[in-house]
């Protein structure tokens, strides 16, 4: 089994005599030890309630129990102390006569860890028998052209199996587009590790299936296995393979975190946003995962420790990410969520923290010019994307190139009138925005070699007197001191949270 499921069970009886336990699954029954809560911290991934709680009990079920992972027996009469817990870790409601079948099927979906990669266009293989043109747009894909034939054959495939245990499944997402003649197909094929490699299934996602916003799930019901991918196309005209996603699937309980949401836009470009409420208590803290190869989300930790309400945002497109600018529909997406969570939690912008690291900085001030938060908290800033491309060539030679693609992706050109339009699309929001009740706290590289000028710019934008800024600088380049710039992010953090909202 590739991943554990922690389950903590609460009731009069322990349900590990009276019920069949997968083999998977380590069962806990009423376990509550404040004395070691802070020497051990134990997470559970899901709990189980079969009868009131005390308000002991909920805080520390709070604590230790992820949200989207509650479950309470619906023949309960709530008290006040378990209808809280039910709206703080986001609780559903189960029949009794239904445990049975939610241990045996869906409490697999609720494992501990999250993985997910986006196969970088070099990994893809281009078919030795496409006699089409073929150009490489950096990490922004592959474009084909020319006859793909009458039947489906092989186009290309992607070296490096996946991995996948059993009972597992995977969520494949293709990033693409094509002209109408042309068709186009996903072809999974399991390799069975225990003989040799052998070919034991292969699943075929059509034309019809691909070209939906959906993921196309997998599932291995055999034994240890490697995944091979492969594309196969018909037709004539264009087909512009830009990327290919894989994540371990919770089948539909949510992408990496359980509740966490995927949006699609029309265009098939992603966005992922996980939201907990916490104690429901201001501020609700949202916070930009920084630019990384790995999916997932990034802050967990730090923001579920404060105990108030938190949203993560995370952004998978290009390498790494594509730094939270795009589309009217992208942007319109991400605005939506945070107006949602906000007015379900009857928050104003004075109880609204945004903040960030590299990649993460940029979604904070961007987004922060939409909604003027109480404060934004950033490290190492990145500002000037259209900047960040300029300085690749002199001052980074060789060292993160994927700048350039979010500088074509968002332009469609490289030339110097380009980096100064991307660097404008930040500046005139920013300057649009009411700062006058917002804190920046930014800590930066005084010699950083992506966007030396990024806090300097910000000083000259903000057009107030009223403002107040906690700027620190450290020796270096942009990388030279990532744990010290963490640091000063997080003690800061906790700082404003102890100062303006009174939590410790």
């Amino acid at each position: 089994m590739f991943g554990e499921v922690k389950v903590l069970q609460i009731g009069e009886e322990n349900y590990k005599t009276e019920y069949e336990l997968p083999e998977y699954v380590d069962w806990n029954y009423e376990v509550f030890d404040s004395d070691a809560d802070e020497a051990i911290f134990t997470q559970y991934d899901v709990c189980i309630v079969d009868r009131n709680i005390t308000a002991d009990e909920a805080v520390y079920l709070r604590k230790h129990v992820r949200a989207y992972s509650l479950f309470v027996l619906d023949d309960i009469e709530q008290n006040s102390n378990l209808a809280f817990l039910m709206r703080s870790r986001v609780g559903t409601l189960l029949k009794r006569d239904e445990l049975q079948g939610f241990l045996n099927d869906n409490i697999r979906n609720y494992y501990t860890k999250f993985y997910g990669e986006k196969f970088d266009m070099n990994r893809f293989v281009i078919s030795h028998k496409f006699e089409g043109g073929v150009s490489f747009e950096g990490h922004r894909g592959v474009i084909l052209s020319g006859s793909f034939g009458d039947d489906y054959s092989q186009v290309g495939f992607f070296r490096q199996n996946i991995p996948i245990s059993s009972n597992q499944a995977l969520d494949f997402f293709l990033e693409y587009e094509k002209s109408e003649d042309v068709e186009l197909q996903m072809e999974i094929v399991f390799l069975d590790r225990a003989k040799s490699y052998q070919i034991r299934d292969r699943v075929v996602f059509d034309d019809a299936k691909l070209s939906g916003l959906e993921e196309c799930t997998v599932e291995n019901n055999g034994g240890e296995a490697l995944v091979f991918v492969s594309l196969n196309a018909r037709g004539c005209g264009v087909l512009n393979i830009k990327s290919l996603h894989d994540r371990w699937s919770r089948r539909g309980v949510g992408t990496f975190l359980p509740g966490a949401k995927r949006l699609v836009t029309s265009d098939r470009e992603e966005v992922f946003i996980y939201f907990e409420p916490g104690d429901l208590k201001p501020p609700l803290n949202v916070y930009f995962s920084g630019y990384s190869t790995r999916e997932g989300f990034e802050g967990y930790g730090m923001l579920r420790d404060f105990g108030s309400p938190f949203i993560l945002i995370s952004d998978q497109r290009l390498e790494g990410g594509g730094y939270y600018i795009g589309s009217k529909e992208y942007e319109e997406n991400i605005e939506h969520e945070i107006k949602r969570v906000m007015k379900e939690l009857s928050f104003t912008k004075a109880d609204l923290v945004m903040s960030g690291i590299q990649m993460g900085s940029t979604g904070a001030i961007y987004y922060g010019a939409s909604f003027e938060p109480h404060s934004i908290i950033a490290g190492k800033p990145v500002f000037n994307l259209g900047s960040v491309a300029s300085a690749g060539r002199i001052h980074r030679p060789g060292v993160f190139s994927s700048a350039i693609d979010v500088l074509r992706k968002n332009t469609e050109k490289t030339v110097p009138d380009a980096m100064t339009e991307l660097n404008d699309r930040m500046w005139q929001k920013f300057d649009k925005a009411n700062w006058n009740d917002t804190t920046f706290v930014i800590s930066y590289m005084l010699d950083d070699d992506y966007d030396i000028d990024a806090y300097r710019n910000m000083l000259e934008h903000v057009d107030s007197n009223h403002v107040k800024i906690y700027g620190r600088g450290l020796s270096g380049r942009h990388n030279d001191n990532t744990a010290g710039i963490i640091e000063w992010f997080a003690s800061e953090y906790r700082k404003m949270m102890e100062r303006d909202y009174s939590r410790k």
